[in-house]
C-alpha cells in the first residue's frame, strides 16, 4: 500500500509539473535564421544529420572544436574570430546539441568520437588538432586515444574525463536532479529559463559577461527537438560512476587550460590531467570559471595558437 501511494504521488507530481511547466520542442528549421550562418553545413552521417560550421583556409592546419554538455558550437565563436585567419576551423554541434538535435546515438563517448571521425572523413582532413571544453574535452581526449594517428595536438579546457574527489563543486540544479527517478523524465519536457540562468552563472565567474542573447541561445537550443531527450540520457550516465579516460595512454602533445574558479569541475582535476598525461602542459587562469574560451577568449586562444605553432613550426 505504501509503495502504491508513493507511485501515485510521483505520478501526480510528474503530471502537475508537466501541465504547468512543459515547453514544446523547437524545430531546427525555425531556429536556422537565428543561429545558422553562411558557414553552416549539415552533414549526413551514419546516425543522422550533424550541423557544423567551417572557417578559414582548408590548406591551413585544421582545428576541430568540441563544445560541452548542453552547449553548442556557438561557445567557440570568440575563438573563431581570433583564429580563423590562421587556421582551418571546424566547429561541431555534437549529437543532442545545438542545431544537430536528436541523433541515433546513446550520447556516450564512443558515439561522439565516431561523429568527429565521420566529420573528418567527410571534409577529407588528413590530420587535425582538437580542442574540447567540459564534456567536449572528454570526447576530444577519447578521440585522441581512439585515433592517435589522426591527432597532431590535443587542447583540453576544463575537461571532463579525469575527475578527482578533491575540492568542492557547486553544480547546477539539473545535475543534482539527474539521478532521481521520475523527476529526471521531466528533463524531456521542462526547461525553465531560471535553470538556464543558474547553469550559466555557475559556469562563468564574471557575470558581467552574461547577456540576454547568451541566455536566449542556451534556452532556445536546449529545446531543439531531440536535445532534451539526449540530455536525460546523458545525465543518467553521469549519475553512474564512469571510469576515467586512460590519460596515461595519450601520447600526443596536450595543452590543458583551466579556470581556477571552475565550479563544475574543480581545478584539482586540471592537475590530475597534467600528472597523468605523458606530454601535457598546464595553464591555470585565476578569476576564470568553466568556460575560458568565452571568459578570456584572447588569452586562451593565444595560448592555443602558440601551442599549435610550436608543433607546426618547430
Amino acid at each position: 500500500m505504501k509503495s502504491l501511494k508513493i507511485a501515485l504521488y510521483s505520478f501526480a507530481l510528474f503530471l502537475a509539473a508537466f501541465l504547468v511547466f512543459s515547453e514544446p520542442d523547437l524545430t531546427i528549421e525555425s531556429l536556422k535564421v537565428k543561429y545558422a550562418n553562411e558557414q553552416s553545413q549539415w552533414l549526413a552521417l551514419s546516425g543522422g544529420t550533424v550541423h557544423i560550421q567551417t572557417y578559414g583556409d582548408p590548406k591551413e592546419a585544421s582545428l576541430f572544436l568540441i563544445h560541452g554538455s548542453n552547449s553548442s558550437l556557438h561557445t567557440w565563436h570568440p575563438w573563431i574570430e581570433i583564429l580563423s585567419d590562421q587556421f582551418h576551423i571546424v566547429a561541431i554541434d555534437m549529437p543532442g546539441h545545438g542545431l544537430t538535435g536528436g541523433y541515433s546515438c546513446n550520447y556516450a563517448y564512443d558515439c561522439m568520437t565516431t561523429v568527429v571521425e565521420e566529420v573528418r572523413q567527410k571534409l577529407a582532413v588528413a590530420q587535425l588538432y582538437i580542442a574540447g571544453n567540459s564534456m567536449g574535452g572528454g570526447i576530444s581526449a577519447h578521440y585522441a586515444l581512439t585515433y592517435p594517428d589522426r591527432v597532431k595536438g590535443l587542447i583540453l579546457l576544463d575537461a571532463a574525463g579525469v575527475l578527482t574527489d578533491e575540492g568542492e563543486t557547486d553544480r547546477p540544479l539539473a545535475f543534482k536532479l539527474a539521478p532521481i527517478p521520475v523527476i529526471n523524465l521531466l528533463f524531456e519536457y521542462i526547461t525553465p529559463r531560471s535553470v538556464v540562468v543558474e547553469g550559466t552563472k555557475k559556469s562563468i565567474s564574471n557575470h558581467t559577461l552574461i547577456t540576454k542573447e547568451m541566455i536566449d541561445r542556451y534556452f532556445d537550443l536546449n529545446r531543439v527537438e531531440g536535445n532534451r531527450r539526449a540530455t536525460r540520457m546523458r545525465f543518467a550516465g553521469y549519475a553512474k560512476k564512469q571510469p576515467d579516460i586512460q590519460a596515461e595512454m595519450i601520447t600526443v602533445p596536450t595543452l590543458i587550460l583551466w579556470g581556477e574558479e571552475d565550479k563544475l569541475i574543480h581545478v584539482s582535476s586540471a592537475y590530475e590531467w597534467d600528472r597523468r598525461l605523458p606530454n601535457g602542459r598546464l595553464i591555470v587562469y585565476p578569476k576564470v570559471g568553466h568556460l575560458p574560451m568565452e571568459e578570456i577568449p584572447l588569452q586562451s586562444a593565444t595560448a592555443a595558437k602558440s601551442f599549435i605553432f610550436e608543433i607546426e613550426r618547430p
